[in-house]
């Protein structure tokens, strides 16, 4: 090997070098910045009894932290992929999937100066897509204008999420956040949650049927449940069919007046009260289950008379054999 190719390792090996050093270097700069905010998001964690997952630690890749909280139901997954640069552009992200299973589809975003405000949304907010308006009761509306961020919040109807500019470090923002998208994630679920009121009734999160609140009184099965609608969700009740139920879909206007003719012995005389107060609904009986589906969510004066009207045309009135 002559001089020439001594000289030329030698120039290799030192630009190898500064190459490995700058990328130390920048490393080491990164380093701390990450590390500061993971230690922000561990105190988060602690703060809001939620867990904290941290992804892989690697030189020069980004660091991602990803928050686990419950709030009442609803469970929250807070996340942020840490920039190698404390200047990157990058946004933090919350979000849920609905109590219920399912919720409004819309998009709201940060109002900007000179655009009016909505009636029934935060002050800081406008609706850009769907309607917002039923998802934002009035505890979320107070929850989203105590946010000091510019937020963006969508749901595509499964799930709520809430983004907005920067790797954020204030945990009292972090706190805000997770309790806003709870809330706006618990959509109707405290209605269903508040029909336990009624006598014999439980409320059970978790069921093969979905959330639903059971009444059980004797031989009577009635779960109150709800399906995702084309606006959100929709409430009905629903018992166990008697055997030759024949299959029916039937609206029933306020006062009690049935859109059309109901099959003889469906409904026996003297339930003609109970179907004024379930008004307005539809009283439908298909694959094993009959069911009252409600225009809204049902009052609790609703709930009693529908609980009436199924322990005396669904399968809990067993002792009377089948449909006839």
């Amino acid at each position: 090997m002559g001089p020439e190719w001594i000289v030329i390792g030698m120039v290799v090996a030192t630009l190898l070098g500064g190459v490995g050093a700058a990328a130390f270097g920048a490393a080491r700069r990164a380093s701390p910045y990450q590390d500061a905010l993971e230690r922000r998001w561990t105190e988060a964690a602690a703060r809001l009894g939620g867990r904290l997952e941290v992804g892989a630690r690697r030189a020069l890749e980004p660091r991602e932290l990803r928050l686990d909280v419950e709030r009442d139901d609803a469970r929250v997954l807070a996340r942020l992929n840490v920039p190698v640069a404390a200047d990157a552009e990058v946004y933090t992200y919350a979000e849920a999937r609905f109590v219920l299973g399912a919720g409004p589809r819309f998009v709201v975003r940060p109002r900007t100066v000179g655009e009016p405000a909505e009636d029934a949304m935060p002050a800081a907010l406008r609706t850009a897509a769907g309607d917002a308006r039923a998802a934002f009761t009035r505890e979320a509306r107070e929850l989203a204008d105590a946010v000091a961020r510019p937020l963006t919040i969508r749901s595509d109807g499964e799930r709520v999420e809430a983004l907005w500019h920067g790797a954020e470090m204030e945990l009292a923002v972090l706190d805000a956040v997770v309790t806003l998208v709870a809330a706006l994630a618990r959509h109707g679920a405290d209605h269903l949650r508040g029909l336990s009121t009624l006598d014999d009734a439980t409320y059970e999160p978790a069921s093969d049927e979905g959330p639903r609140v059971r009444v059980r009184q004797g031989l009577v099965d009635v779960r109150f449940l709800v399906r995702a609608g084309a606006d959100g969700v929709i409430y009905f009740a629903r018992a166990d069919a008697r055997p030759g139920t024949p299959r029916v879909e039937i609206a029933i206007a306020e006062g009690g007046a049935p859109a059309r003719e109901i099959p003889d012995g469906l409904v026996a005389p003297g339930l003609e009260r109970e179907l004024a107060r379930v008004a307005p609904a539809t009283l439908a009986a298909a694959d094993g289950h009959v069911e009252l589906v409600f225009a809204e969510p049902p009052s609790l004066d609703q709930a009693k008379a529908a609980v009436q009207l199924l322990r005396a045309i669904g399968a809990s009135a067993g002792s009377q054999g089948a449909f006839r």
